[in-house]
């Protein structure tokens, strides 16, 4: 193949690179190789292809525009790259191989490079043909960034100037359907990636270094400005708890996970399981009582294994728990209304709240009853819905939802704890006695008794 036997020679490796008909030749040939009959495949037609793409995608010419049309003639071999949202599938062999060979930063230069040649202007055909591209490249990179495992190189994009890349859409007017779909990484793809510590700390670096682009007046003229400002909230937001007491106080309060027990205090005062370092208790007795009757003897090893299979890091997840509890106070007396109304129209059936940040990242808290989404299973799921029943009301089971893959993938259950079961036992009671019909509901008195339920009493304490 072409990198092995032209590799040492770097004259003409560097010739035949800069030459666009190359390209348009190994895109053909990867479409061939891979749309052959069976009998006539090579042996391991995937080492062919990994083989040519580390011989050419390296240094910037490959994100000239020429060569990103070449790189994306491999597309159609892969089908998970051709459609971008809802399908749940991870990435296939192409995807993999663009992953392996680091083409997010070039995608990503490739979408500067061609914003800039857009916005300088030139000849109509040509301009046509290179929007083209960038709408191309932006699909292709997308698809890269919301499937598995590329999703993972979310940073490398902002640190590759995407923010840049996106902003730089208000200077090429003549182009209202590439505006759009750049505007479609404001408005969709990067929120959705706001919930991961390590985006956000790139995150705040990138916002900075395009300062004097978002706050030029062409810029907030712009059909980009309304869905980039709604983005440039919720970043704030989020970086705003990420550096704030919040997450430190979330970080630091933990509840002991005897549920006969369930005491919160300063996570520094409390033991972990040695065997699966999930679980933490109060005292040695809690430890002991919920190994015997509590079911952690069972849940033990399986909760070890099923965290192996869906690995959160813990950073992550100090700031889903404080992202958690700060939406829910920001909205609990809302919250309390939709889990009244819940219980009114399901009486006596358990439930659990999702906390679905899949839609633009922003969060839309609903109850759900057990069981009415399949994909919520496993051992520790049903461990935990068991303990919920057992908790007499100071116990309750958050859903975090940060992808809407199909196989539930994107589903994190964090359980919610009070020390004291007042708040349940105040919303049993007004469901009960507003069993009549809601429309005939007063309001003013639902209003003021779920207000004062939303005020915490003294020593009364509640965390994720």
């Amino acid at each position: 193949m072409f990198s092995g036997k032209f590799h040492n020679d770097r004259a003409s490796y560097t010739l035949i690179k800069s030459t666009p008909a190359f390209w348009s030749i190994l895109g053909d040939a990867w479409f061939h190789i891979t749309q052959a009959p069976e009998a006539d495949l090579p042996p391991r037609p995937a080492v062919w292809l990994f083989a040519d793409l580390s011989g050419f995608i390296e240094g910037p010419e490959a994100a000239e525009p020429n060569n990103l049309t070449q790189i994306m003639e491999g597309v159609a071999i892969d089908p998970s790259l051709d459609h971008i949202e809802g399908t749940g599938l991870p990435l296939g062999t192409y995807g993999l191989a663009l992953l392996s060979e680091h083409v997010v930063p070039i995608l990503t230069n490739g979408l500067s490079t061609g914003m800039r040649v857009l916005a300088q202007g030139g000849d109509p055909g040509e301009m046509h043909t290179i929007a083209g591209t960038i709408w191309r490249t932006s699909n292709l990179l997308t698809v890269l960034l919301v499937k598995s495992p590329g999703n993972h190189n979310f940073t490398v994009a902002l640190k590759s100037g995407l923010l840049r890349a996106v902003a730089a859409s208000a200077h090429i007017p003549d182009f209202p359907p590439l505006q759009e779909l750049l505007a479609h990484w404001a408005d969709v793809v990067i929120p959705r990636h706001l919930l991961f510590h390590e985006v956000l700390r790139a995150l705040g670096p990138a916002l900075e270094d395009i300062a004097d682009v978002v706050t030029a007046d062409a810029f907030r003229q712009s059909a980009v400005y309304e869905k980039w400002s709604t983005f440039h909230s919720l970043a704030h937001e989020h970086l705003q708890i990420l550096d704030s007491p919040f997450l430190d106080k979330t970080r630091a309060l933990r509840a002991c996970d005897n549920v006969e027990c369930l005491t919160i205090q300063p996570k520094a005062l409390f033991e972990r399981c040695s065997g699966c370092s999930s679980f933490c208790y109060c005292c040695k007795a809690c430890q002991v009582s919920d190994w015997r009757v509590g079911g952690h003897r069972n849940a033990c090893q399986s909760c070890d294994a099923e965290a192996r299979e869906f690995h959160v890091l813990t950073r992550d997840r100090a700031f889903f728990r404080a992202l958690m509890n700060h939406d829910y106070q920001k909205s609990k007396i809302t919250v309390l209304q939709d889990e009244l109304v819940f219980r009114h129209t399901h009486p006596g059936e358990p439930y659990f709240l999702i906390y679905n940040y899949s839609i633009k990242g922003v969060v839309k808290i609903e109850p759900h009853l057990f069981g009415s989404n399949q994909s919520l299973s496993g051992f520790t799921w049903t461990d935990t819905v068991s303990r919920v029943a057992r908790s007499k009301g100071r116990m309750r089971l958050d859903v975090l939802v940060f992808t809407a893959d199909a196989d539930g993938a994107g589903w994190l259950a964090i359980p919610f704890r009070r020390n004291t079961a007042r708040v349940d036992i105040g919303l049993e009671r007004l469901a009960i006695e507003l069993r009549k019909n809601r429309d005939t509901w007063d309001m003013g008195y639902v209003t003021k008794v779920l207000a004062a339920l939303a005020l915490p009493e003294d020593l009364e304490l509640e965390t994720h």
